[in-house]
């Protein structure tokens, strides 16, 4: 049996938001075909993402749903903490093994720049 792909729809994203959560303050910028997830802390990127992609256990099973959304409408999505990109998806996404350990199947996480911001004092 062979799924054809969903058809893709382009969708503009422009953004230019800031998000004061109870985790933290989060800035959201799109500039047309992505979307960039700021904050200063890793913390606060985690907590804000809880409630959505639930724990470890959910995430491998939500993340595939919302990720098929954004290849849909060929939106790019960045995680940045502070200066470092932590994680991106979409089309120059190369998702590995610690994606899949981290129960984010789809998203690139770049292993070096999480290590760094987990070490950084001032990320936490």
């Amino acid at each position: 049996m062979s799924f054809a792909a969903a058809p893709r729809r382009p969708v503009d994203v422009f953004a230019d938001l800031i998000v004061d959560t109870p985790a933290g303050r989060i800035a959201v910028t799109g500039d047309g075909s992505g979307l960039e997830i700021a904050a200063d802390r890793l913390g606060t990127i985690r907590k804000a993402a809880r409630p959505m992609l639930g724990g470890r256990s959910h995430r491998a099973s939500r993340t595939p749903g919302l990720l098929s959304v954004l290849h849909a409408s060929g939106v790019r999505v960045r995680v940045r903490v502070r200066s470092r990109e932590i994680a991106r998806t979409g089309d120059p996404a190369r998702p590995g093994l610690l994606s899949r350990i981290l129960g984010l199947p789809g998203v690139e996480v770049r292993p070096l720049a999480l290590l760094t911001t987990l070490v950084s004092p001032r990320s936490r």
